[in-house]
């Protein structure tokens, strides 16, 4: 796709607006929401093999119905909460941009332009770190 090297340099410039805008957005007190979702739960980990490679993972079920549900709200500010294998809740405070421009396209090898929907894009930080990054 012709418009890989853009989206490329696109997303690394986004990260470090995320950076500075993850900061900001913590010190102006835009953190308070009552909307929390959980998508996920804890599924077992069934891989021997894995534990030879990764010290620690938490393996997750998404719920599609509450992802779903999500999608149609499309809310501007969530707090999701990611459970961890040991029972800890990550909880990530989410803030929604559009990272696309009005003039994005998707075109194949014949520059036919395709059918192109955009999903939703989140940035953020970790509710317990407001100078840390987050991107969903």
């Amino acid at each position: 796709m012709k418009v890989f090297r853009p989206v490329c340099v696109g997303m690394a410039w986004l990260f470090l607006c995320f950076t500075l805008q993850a900061q900001e957005l913590s010190v102006q007190g835009k953190a308070s929401t009552d909307l929390t979702e959980q998508l996920f739960s804890v599924a077992p980990s069934n891989s021997a093999t894995l534990k030879t490679y990764v010290k620690s993972a938490s393996f997750l079920t998404l719920d599609r119905t509450k992802l779903r549900k999500l999608y149609l709200e499309q809310p501007n500010h969530f707090r999701l909460q990611v459970p961890q294998a040991d029972g800890k809740l990550l909880e990530l405070e989410l803030f929604r941009e559009d990272i696309l421009t009005t003039s994005f396209y998707v075109d194949d090898q014949d520059n036919d332009i395709k059918d192109y929907q955009s999903g939703l894009h989140y940035h953020g930080y970790l509710a317990e770190n407001p100078k840390s990054l987050v991107a969903v």
